[in-house]
């Protein structure tokens, strides 16, 4: 591809990814003002049914007494917008806005997993105690899934070492453009195991009756036939952008996560999780063939750090000052926009001060090829 052709590309990603995250969090936006009104109505009322029961307790000896045993419970009102811990006020909407005790919400309480649970005597204790492994299972990570994850990394890292980088399945010899090969297709086949095993999954928790709930509980109500193919094809096309491009992954992963229905703080941190195997196996990779610069290394890591630590303060405090999680979103698309447009005056500004007065040529695939062994990871 020419300079033109990869700066259009990016162009055409990232003004997509814009489109998608800032649509997203004006929806998102939409919802917490709806849900904030809903609550500070519920609020009101309560505070008027509240003044109502105190000028009945003041005429009322019997009322006086009976209200110790009914103050056990806590008001409807009286929790509003507190949580107990910064994880649970960041999980999803509803917990950010604090929903109300029992008794105040009875169906968004038997929307939850756990009121399923089985109560007649002639379901079996099998079933019970699958069904009680199911629901606590969300709970607690999954070992074998990240056991499955660092293998995944270990082969993909021995794979492009061992090829030279993945520009051999252009410019390779034979036997390295089959590990390139044997890398693709293990990759597709571990992603269908993966897929059949949601599937499965999802199956068995509606056997045993249990509901849906989404990505962002833990669930499997994003899953389905469709959407095990569509989300993985995406997260490819994620992948070649960002390494074709020269663009950082969390651009497109993060608002691919937010499409999938995750909250912005669990999208945010599983695009950087993911990302940080991605980017672990490329700095290995360099180290290894003796291509990384480790005082300049240290030096951008210890600023990224602290960028990062500086960055979840903020976040933090502004998620507790606004129990607003759209003005997440709306951040990481406005953070996609501006990377695009930083971009483009880097590009016009080399490209036409260089490229455009003769000085350099634009870098084609032969080049990279005929210059492999600087540019990418060939052995010395």
């Amino acid at each position: 591809m020419t300079d033109i052709q990869i700066i259009s590309c990016l162009v055409l990603v990232l003004s997509f990814t814009t489109y998608k995250t800032t649509r997203r969090g004006l929806l998102q936006y939409q919802t917490e003002s709806r849900l904030l009104a809903e609550r500070a109505a519920v609020l009101s009322r309560e505070h008027h049914s509240l003044s109502t029961r105190d000028r009945e307790e003041e005429t009322s000896s019997l009322l006086a007494e009976e209200e110790p045993r009914a103050s056990s419970a806590p008001a409807c009102g009286e929790n509003f917008l507190a949580v107990s811990s910064l994880a649970e006020m960041m999980e999803t909407p509803q917990v950010l806005l604090d929903p109300l005790p029992e008794g105040c919400e009875a169906d968004d309480l038997g929307a939850k997993g756990e009121a399923l649970l089985p109560s007649s005597s002639a379901e079996s204790a099998v079933i019970l105690k699958e069904r009680r492994e199911i629901l606590e299972a969300k709970h607690h990570p999954s070992w074998i899934s990240l056991v499955y994850l660092i293998f995944d990394v270990a082969v993909n890292t021995l794979c492009l070492l061992a090829a030279g980088g993945p520009v051999a399945v252009v410019c390779g010899e034979a036997w390295q453009q089959a590990l390139i090969l044997f890398l693709i297709s293990f990759h597709v086949f571990a992603t269908a195991l993966y897929a059949r095993w949601l599937l499965k999954s999802k199956r068995r928790r509606e056997q045993l009756g249990i509901q849906d709930e989404d990505v962002e509980h833990g669930g499997l109500g994003w899953v389905s036939p469709r959407t095990v193919v569509l989300y993985p094809f995406l997260s490819l096309l994620a992948g070649v952008a960002a390494g074709s491009l020269g663009i950082g992954g969390g651009l497109i992963k993060g608002p691919l996560l937010l499409e999938i229905g995750l909250n912005s703080l669990s999208a945010v941190t599983t695009a950087n999780f993911m990302i940080f195997f991605t980017s672990s196996a490329n700095a290995l990779q360099y180290a290894t063939l003796g291509r990384l610069n480790f005082v300049d290394s240290l030096n951008f890591f210890l600023v990224a750090a602290a960028a990062g630590a500086v960055g979840l303060m903020c976040v933090t405090r502004a998620l507790k000052r606004t129990r607003r999680q759209s003005y997440l979103t709306l951040l990481l698309a406005f953070t996609t926009l501006l990377s695009m447009v930083c971009m483009l005056f880097s590009f016009g500004y080399h490209h036409f001060r260089s490229v455009a007065t003769g000085k350099e040529k634009p870098l084609t695939i032969q080049d990279a090829c005929q210059e492999r062994h600087r540019l990418l990871f060939v052995h010395s």
